[in-house]
């Protein structure tokens, strides 16, 4: 069945977003509308358990925020597929029996105005959960459309911002020197993507970011320099939506292991489609990712070899890496941090992943349930920005977050035990104030003990800023591995100093 908006359809949708439009600009000044889309009339501040759990104390994203939530853009894709969801992103009846991982289950290109450089292929891949288990993931191709090779490090001079999205650090800016192009490869390299967290709501997922006909306003996703940078040096990019990321299915956020078997995978998917420039026989490999992202990355480069030793992989680019759960949800329970949120995510992804912690049973009362359900929906600056100060005891008795099951989960997923055999390339800022510096150096030290190579950057710079700053430094780095240079360890310098 087609899926290709109808003209009719785009109609509809103007009307629709018009309407969305009309109520922005005609809400009263001041007004308050839920971040989650919750009943009418409801207050924009939540108390559980009597205590105040402060909604309000933040700058109002309000009225726009209330408007452009999952529900609007829910109706939206409607109005697009004639009733329906985008079937796109439909499950139901896809069977990986009989399939690999990496194997495409089904493909579409797509309109993506954000790259003119690509062109944009969705596809539906197959890879693995935490029980072995295949099943459907979504992803994004990008296949540059010129050959730049050979021509390298030209320098191209940008005259005002490329054509991003309007967030600060997304743009580049006049007469920056971007290198383009690279030296003659076989076939193209190809670079995963594994994304730092985009949030739980299907509207969220990265993929949906690139289709014109789905992107959400709520989902700014700030690597876009960075596919930028590698589309411009003549790089096929592989981008995952993760499992669960877009199609209905419980994300399992934050577990480890699939995460970096999906990055794997969808570099797998890249290679099955026909002409890219890319083949399994001759492309390089390399990936990247920062946060959640940087999790996947770390994780991908410590199965590659016993999950994937079929690809050809050249180096693999890990920031702003969540190296140990525990410590992680240890840190956000302190309190009076802004961007506690997170917590709620966690708690239900593992619950996702693991349906005998029975989460359920431990939500403290019938707020808390709306939290929970709330981050079940919301995208990333929501989920960042919604619940200053929480804690997990705020929302679950007996602490969810103290529960030795759930401990015992969140151990599994430590990095640092097994060492990459590839050149790694790892930058964490040292003002961090999301994922604290040190699970930077004790990963840089864990896989040195073990004999990895490792190159270790930081920098003054907080974790939104890393995305930002830390990436110039990882695209070169692969760059560089995929030109043959000799990969530099830090390991015993004790690293430091951004590589931009």
């Amino acid at each position: 069945m087609k899926t290709t908006p109808s003209f009719g359809r785009l109609g509809r949708l103007a009307g629709l977003l018009v309407a969305a439009s009309v109520a922005v600009l005609s809400a009263p000044a001041g007004a308050q509308l839920s971040l989650t889309g919750s009943t009418p009339g409801a207050s924009a501040n939540a108390s559980v358990n009597g205590g105040p759990l402060a909604l309000g104390g933040l700058p109002s994203l309000t009225p726009v925020t209330g408007l452009l939530n999952g529900d609007l853009l829910t109706s939206v894709q409607k109005v697009l597929y004639g009733g329906r969801n985008d079937p796109f992103y439909d499950v139901n009846g896809v069977s990986t029996a009989g399939k690999k991982p990496g194997d495409i289950l089904k493909s579409r290109t797509v309109l993506a105005p954000l790259y003119p450089e690509a062109t944009v292929t969705q596809v539906m891949y197959v890879s693995t959960d935490h029980n072995g288990k295949l099943v459907p993931v979504t992803g994004t191709v990008l296949v540059p459309r010129l050959d730049l090779s050979g021509l390298v490090n030209l320098p191209l001079s940008v005259q005002g911002p490329l054509p991003t999205l309007p967030v600060v650090g997304e743009l580049l800016g006049a007469n920056l020197g971007v290198p383009v192009g690279g030296p003659k490869y076989k076939a193209r390299p190809v670079v995963g993507i594994t994304p730092g967290t985009r949030g739980m709501g299907d509207h969220c997922a990265p993929s949906q970011g690139f289709n014109a006909a789905t992107i959400s306003p709520l989902m700014v996703d700030y690597s876009v320099a960075e596919y930028h940078q590698l589309l411009l040096r003549g790089y096929v990019v592989a981008v995952t939506d993760y499992i669960g990321g877009g199609t209905q299915v419980p994300e399992p956020y934050l577990v480890g292991r699939p995460e970096g078997m999906a990055g794997l995978d969808v570099v797998r998917a890249a290679l099955n489609l026909p002409n890219t420039g890319a083949t399994k026989a001759d492309s390089m490999i390399g990936l990247t990712g920062y946060s959640q992202g940087g999790q996947a990355a770390a994780w991908a480069a410590q199965l590659q070899p016993t999950y994937a030793p079929e690809l050809n992989m050249k180096g693999v680019v890990a920031g702003g890496v969540v190296t140990d759960m525990n410590d992680l949800v240890d840190f956000f329970n302190q309190g009076g941090l802004i961007n506690s949120g997170v917590l709620l995510a966690i708690m239900v992804g593992y619950d996702n992943a693991y349906p005998e912690l029975n989460l359920k049973n431990y939500v403290k009362n019938d707020q808390a349930k709306k939290l929970f359900e709330a981050a079940r929906t919301q995208c990333v600056y929501q989920e960042l920005l919604a619940y200053p100060g929480l804690r997990s005891s705020d929302v679950t008795s007996p602490d969810f977050a103290q529960l030795p099951q759930f401990r015992a989960r969140l151990k599994e997923q430590l990095l640092g035990t097994i060492a990459p055999r590839v050149p790694m390339y790892v930058y964490h800022g040292q003002l961090d104030n999301i994922v604290p510096y040190q699970f930077g150096e004790r990963l840089r030290n864990s896989w040195c003990a073990q004999g990895a190579t490792v190159e270790f950057r930081s920098g003054p710079y907080e974790h939104m800023a890393g995305i930002f700053l830390g990436a110039p430094g990882g695209v070169q780095f692969l760059a560089d591995r995929f030109a043959g240079k000799a990969p530099i360890s830090n390991c015993t310098a004790g690293g430091g100093g951004n590589r931009f």
